[in-house]
């Protein structure tokens, strides 16, 4: 081998013994760094050992009453984020708000319901009509007759009469429905005025052979004030109350063939469920004083 080959081969030599020491180099760095973090590992769980075990012991201490307080174990308190008033309101808004959209539904039902009780048109007049015989189709003339004679009761500067229909039918369904709707009138201090035609509402109290009341006169027995008491030897009225007819009314009504069995009654003065007697009392004398225009309107007084 030539000396020009034994300098290569020198030199190949010397390369792979550099690196292998760099490498065992390396490597013994690596090993001593591992074993070094472990000695700090080591190190801090013992650290944490012995604190957890002075703890205890200070707690027990402290349960025991030994010591009142305590230099080892101190209450830590995470100091919390100071947030803007955007951020504020964001969170308050995530946690709350399902409550909040349910709260404002219900201000706003409320609201509503205030609103439209001390808005509503409360009328001055209400007046039951029980009659069957086609006035449902003249409901709202007969509304605007009885506002003729009918004083501002409530001083809204405004005059209204509200007629609550419940005739009698055939219809075992419909005339239960308005038997209720009739039943409750008359225990209200309110409605004065009935207007009746039906037979089926016998308004004098008649009684069989037992001397209980009809089915037919049980609903209004007692109920209506005997008007030839203040209109004796007046043939426009009788112990039932004032027939309703006469040609005025038919024009007003503008009803042509309007039946002539309607009777006008008034209830008579009694304690009922709602509302209270003398209440009652002042509805009848305006209702009364309504009646005698009614009256003198057709000549019949």
């Amino acid at each position: 081998m030539s000396d020009e080959n034994k300098r290569e081969n020198n030199e190949y030599e010397d390369d792979d013994a550099y690196e292998r020491r760099i490498y065992e180099e390396q490597k013994a760095k690596k090993e001593q760094l591992e074993l070094e973090r472990k000695k700090r590992e080591r190190e801090r769980d013992r650290q944490r050992e012995e604190q957890i075990r002075k703890e205890k012991l200070e707690l027990m201490k402290l349960k025991s009453g030994v010591i009142e307080e305590s230099e080892i174990i101190k209450e830590e308190h995470e100091e919390k984020p100071k947030l803007t008033f955007r951020q504020k309101i964001s969170n308050f808004w995530y946690h709350f708000k399902i409550p909040v959209i349910v709260s404002v539904f219900a201000l706003a039902a409320v609201g509503y319901i205030v609103y439209d009780t001390l808005s509503r048109e409360k009328p001055d007049v209400y007046v039951l009509c029980t009659c069957n015989n086609g006035i449902d189709f003249k409901l709202d003339k007969l509304e605007e007759y009885f506002e003729r004679f009918c004083p501002d009761v409530n001083g809204d500067g405004k005059i209204h009469v509200q007629i609550i229909s419940a005739p009698a039918s055939d219809d075992f369904q419909i005339n239960n429905t308005n038997q209720a709707k009739v039943m409750t009138q008359l225990q209200t201090v309110d409605t004065i005025f009935v207007l009746s035609n039906d037979g089926r509402y016998d308004l004098t109290q008649d009684v069989d052979e037992f001397g209980h009341l009809t089915e037919e006169s049980y609903i209004f027995a007692g109920c209506f004030k005997n008007l030839t008491l203040d209109f004796p030897d007046n043939d426009s009225v009788d112990v039932k109350g004032y027939h309703f007819d006469g040609d005025k009314i038919k024009d007003a009504l503008e009803w042509e063939d309007m039946s002539d069995d309607m009777i006008l009654s008034l209830r008579w003065p009694k304690e009922t469920l709602y509302g209270d007697i003398e209440d009652m009392e002042k509805n009848y004398d305006i209702a009364f004083e309504m009646l005698k225009e009614i009256m003198k309107d057709n000549g019949d007084l």
